[in-house]
């Protein structure tokens, strides 16, 4: 047998990557403008991708991408690690980042995520941003860069979801033919929470805005989101502030929820509880439940163990609604709320260091259910069957006029003295009358 020469492997492409390759190329290469200017988003400089794309020789001297290039390109960025990426993308140093670039960073993020939803002042609202990247700088003197082990430690740990929208953004901008794109968002639950947030005007802006609704996507585990529904399930504002309210409006939901507070110092505070609301004097709670604080610096409690406490029952027992490891007494919980809903206690203020209990005012109480739909209506129909149910044991229990008299309840208040000799000849007048009218 002859010797042959060995073909070198054939490279196999995803047939939409290929098509929106072929959307862009002309001369059987793609410019390295055409893939800059797809992906320009504010704070993603198109001399920054461009510079980046360059140093990873991903283009030719002629600034043309071929599709191995192309690939590549997306690879990179739709890999297990797009912290890395843009970690690389925007450093200062050989191995830090500065508090500024995050900032550009993180508004990239941000963007990309809310540009569909928000008008242009709640997208020049950098508030949010600002409070993630505190958050990160907190260990660090004022000027003093992050390094790179810091960021991906602390990003994986507090926003593993921040480059969630970057991702789908790119992979829409470079693997799918525009035909394919309203199919994708539609599959992004992240649209589909922003799109039913409560409507914010001028009046009434709820706790849940677009922003602070975009930090709890990008840090909350998957339970919180998979559904791609938030129904409000209780407000102080709409329903009034009390713990009786709290509970009717939250208790039968069958699923995971999320309750906002606001301080009248503008803190918000927030508790994921990762199954139905309870009342009881124990505490309860799942792996899954959390303790975040959004403003006016981001922290999020990630020990395991965080629970849930809520009684308003029972006798010589503290009431109220705690969270924490020790969620039971308002000294030990990490966030306490009181029984009128108007005072709380926390640990983790951005006033004081984390462990330090701080006493606040309540501004307002925000709950969210994160089921399906479904779980809403569902609660719906059970508070309709418990209102039935309510009112026919009431129905059953009130005696009949004719029958009052010679009732044990009558015959227990006269004993007592708390009914009047006025009151029982008023009684047995009535009866006197009804009797001659038979007669």
């Amino acid at each position: 047998m002859g010797n042959t020469e060995a073909k070198p492997a054939e490279q196999h492409y995803d047939e939409h990557l290929v098509a929106r390759y072929e959307e862009l190329s002309s001369d059987g290469a793609v410019a390295l403008s055409d893939v800059t200017r797809l992906l320009q988003v504010p704070g993603l400089s198109t001399d920054r991708l461009s510079q980046w794309i360059k140093q990873h020789g991903l283009c030719n001297a002629e600034d043309k991408i071929t599709l191995d290039s192309y690939s590549a390109i997306v690879a990179t960025f739709l890999g297990k690690h797009p912290a890395e990426v843009c970690f690389n993308l925007y450093k200062d140093g050989e191995n830090t980042i500065s508090e500024a670039a995050c900032e550009e960073m993180f508004n990239m993020c941000r963007i990309v995520v809310l540009s569909r939803f928000c008008d242009a002042p709640r997208i020049a609202d950098t508030s949010a941003v600002t409070s993630i990247v505190k958050g990160l700088f907190w260990i660090y003197k004022d000027g003093e860069p992050a390094t790179h082990e810091h960021f991906i430690r602390w990003t994986r740990l507090n926003v593993p979801n921040l480059f969630h929208g970057l991702v789908l953004w790119i992979k829409l901008q470079l693997t799918l033919p525009l035909e394919q794109h309203s199919k994708q968002r539609k599959l992004d639950v992240f649209a589909s929470i922003l799109l039913n947030l409560p409507l914010e005007s001028d009046d009434t802006i709820p706790l849940m805005t677009a922003n602070s609704a975009w930090m709890l996507l990008i840090s909350l585990p998957e339970l919180f989101t998979n559904s791609g529904n938030w129904s409000e399930l209780y407000s102080t504002a709409k329903n009034g502030q009390s713990l009786t309210q709290f509970q009717r409006q939250t208790h039968n939901y069958k699923g995971p929820t999320l309750t906002l507070v606001r301080d009248d110092k503008d803190a918000l505070y927030v508790a994921g509880v990762d199954q139905e609301w309870l009342d009881q004097p124990k505490q309860w709670g799942g792996e899954d439940c959390c303790l975040l604080r959004l403003y006016p610096t981001f922290h999020k409690i990630s020990k395991p163990g965080i629970q849930v406490y809520s009684d308003v029952r029972t006798r010589h027992a503290t009431h109220g609604i705690g969270f924490g490891l020790e969620p039971t007494k308002p000294e030990t919980a990490s966030l306490w709320l009181n029984k009128d809903l108007a005072k709380g206690f926390c640990s983790y203020t951005d006033q004081h260091f984390v462990g330090v209990s701080a006493e606040f005012t309540v501004f307002r109480v925000e709950v969210y259910g994160c089921s399906e739909v479904s779980a809403r209506q569902d609660q719906i129909k059970a508070h309709h069957r418990d209102d039935a149910a309510a009112e026919m044991r009431q129905s059953a229990e009130r005696p009949k006029p004719e029958e009052w008299h010679d009732s044990v309840d009558r015959q227990l208040l006269t004993m007592a003295g708390a009914l009047t000799i006025d009151e029982q000849s008023r009684v047995s007048t009535d009866r006197s009358a009804k009797a001659s009218d038979m007669d």
